[in-house]
């Protein structure tokens, strides 16, 4: 298989995003959350998004990831910051 990479410039897109932190094992959980919450908020401005969501990994703690959940809008927003804790349940 031959792969060719190109890497070309976009012009800046604005973004609509959620970040959070959570466990490797809680991933899939917090990701529907968080791409959850985008779409409810899209709606409620009459909005969709313009390609499908994408995710940034700020760390590799795989028991506490910092990840951000993007997808692009049309237009830019200011949306409220809510806090939503997304970390696994430890047993004791």
């Amino acid at each position: 298989m031959n792969c060719k990479f190109e890497l070309t410039e976009q012009p800046a897109q604005p973004v609509l995003s959620v970040r959070t932190r959570t466990s490797v094992g809680n991933l899939p959980q917090a990701l529907g959350k968080a791409y959850g919450a985008i779409i409810q908020y899209l709606n409620e401005i009459g909005e969709q998004p313009l390609e499908a969501a994408f995710a940034a990994y700020y760390n590799m703690d795989m028991e506490d990831l910092d990840v951000e959940i993007r997808t692009t809008s049309k237009s830019h927003y200011m949306i409220r910051h809510q806090l939503v804790p997304m970390h696994a349940q430890h047993s004791s």
